[in-house]
Formats: structure tokens, C-alpha cells, sequence
């Protein structure tokens, strides 16, 4: 059982949390797409997988233990979109990561929208007021450190949140465009 897979593992079990603040840059690999149509309901979805392979240098949040990680690799990471064209709605993401650095790897699942936006007002008063943001990918990366060369961190938990910005075109993502974030935490649980 995971600390964030109970609420009450929240409130009574002892562990320290450690910083991770990255700033995102790679590269986005477009894949094939394809039309799916559900039969009982005629809507049309636009369904495609890609692959991301990014470097994340610490921002200036990052702890020691977050400074490790400095790859993050999705090889297959699949997308579908509301219509058959990815430029008219929102979207759904998700994908198996490995994210690495000298001593230190992490695996786990990437999930999240594509074209929504919840940086928008009135929670961000200086934000955009739009909803609808094509080619900006929000979500979650929760996974378990599985590689530790120091003893320390092996089997700690890394949950947080990421935004990129991707060129999207009517087939799907084409490119990561500029810089994205992701802001999270290591859970490391304390020996008893």
C-alpha cells in the first residue's frame, strides 16, 4: 500500500517529504492517429500515441534527492481526443514513465488532460481566463523510486503535478513547444 492510497496513511504514518522542481525541455515524438467511432453512441475520437523524452533541470525549489532526476523518458504515451479533430476539444492522456539521473530512477504512470486548463481565472487572477488551451497538456506522475544507489530513497513514492505546452495540429500533438513544470514531492517513509 502506497502512503497516498489511504487517507489515514496521510495523517498517522511517520515519512519525510523532499522537494522536486523541474523545469521540463525535450522532445515530443508524433506517432500514427486514428479515428475511433463508438457504435451505440456515434461519437467520433481522435485517438494517437506519441513519445516524450525530456530533460528536467532542478528550478530553484528542488531539494537534494530531486536534483538526481534529471531524464524523463515516456515511450509510448497515448492521447485521445474528444472529436476527430485534436484542434476542437479537450482530451485524455496517459503513459508509463521511467525518470532518471545518476543514482536515482523512478517508474510510474503519467496521467492528465490535454487542451484544458486549470491555471485560469479566478484561481490565477493573472492567468488566462480560457478553458479551452490547445496543445497544453496538465496532469499527475505517480510512481516509485525502483533504482537508489545511496539506500536511502528505495521504494519512496514521487507524486506531482506537470504542465507542457505542445504544437498541435488536427491529427494530434506534432511538437513540445518551449519550457513546461513539473512541482512534486518524494514521499520517503520513515524505518520502524
Amino acid at each position: 500500500m502506497t502512503v497516498l492510497s489511504d487517507p489515514k496513511e496521510v495523517a498517522t504514518r511517520p515519512f519525510c517529504l523532499h522537494a522536486v522542481s523541474k523545469s521540463v525541455e525535450g522532445k515530443l515524438k508524433p506517432g500514427n492517429s486514428k479515428r475511433m467511432v463508438c457504435s451505440d453512441t456515434d461519437c467520433v475520437t481522435l485517438r494517437q500515441q506519441v513519445a516524450l523524452l525530456v530533460k528536467t533541470p532542478p528550478y530553484k525549489c528542488d531539494s537534494e534527492f530531486g536534483k538526481f532526476l534529471e531524464k524523463l523518458e515516456v515511450p509510448e504515451l497515448f492521447l485521445a481526443f474528444q472529436t476527430a479533430n485534436a484542434t476542437d476539444g479537450r482530451g485524455i492522456h496517459s503513459g508509463q514513465f521511467r525518470w532518471s539521473g545518476p543514482g536515482l530512477v523512478v517508474e510510474g504512470l503519467m496521467t492528465g488532460t490535454v487542451n484544458s486548463n486549470t491555471a485560469r481565472k479566478p484561481v490565477e487572477p493573472n492567468g488566462i481566463a480560457a478553458c479551452f488551451v490547445p496543445g497544453l497538456l496538465e496532469g499527475q506522475l505517480s510512481g516509485t523510486v525502483v533504482g537508489d544507489a545511496t539506500g536511502r530513497l528505495e521504494g519512496a513514492e514521487l507524486v506531482g503535478q506537470f504542465r507542457l505546452r505542445a504544437k498541435l495540429g488536427p491529427k494530434g500533438l506534432v511538437a513540445l513547444a518551449g519550457v513546461g513544470s513539473f512541482e512534486g514531492v518524494l514521499v520517503q517513509r520513515c524505518r520502524e
